[in-house]
């Protein structure tokens, strides 16, 4: 509901979203799938897992899942304002919680 005073509109909205994915059934052995290999973490789509998840070398454990791209939850808080019933100025903010990325970048 939009809070509203002579010559100002203040309106928000809140959105809320998980994604989910299970490889439910895969004709072919499992496979990696991505360019960044082992070292950095790379795609690998298996039957029964999800299909964002990512695996890659840790230490002396060998080759074992990383993470997953998918976050937990997404959230967005969009705020709009208008001023005067024709200027309007409005802003998003968005979270994620977890989702692993693979960057090329050596932090």
């Amino acid at each position: 509901m939009p809070i509203e005073t002579t010559g100002f509109k203040w309106d928000s909205k809140l959105s809320y979203w998980t994604n989910e994915s299970k490889i439910t059934e895969l004709n072919v052995p499992a496979f990696p799938l991505g360019a960044f290999g082992n070292t950095l973490g790379t795609f690998f789509i298996e039957e029964g897992k999800s299909a964002t998840q990512i695996v890659g070398i840790k230490g002396e454990e060998g080759v074992v899942k990383l993470g997953d791209a998918t976050p937990d939850f997404q959230m967005n808080f969009h705020n709009f304002f208008t001023i005067k019933q024709n200027l309007t100025f409005s802003f998003l903010l968005h979270w994620k919680k977890e989702g692993r990325t693979s960057t090329l970048l050596n932090c």
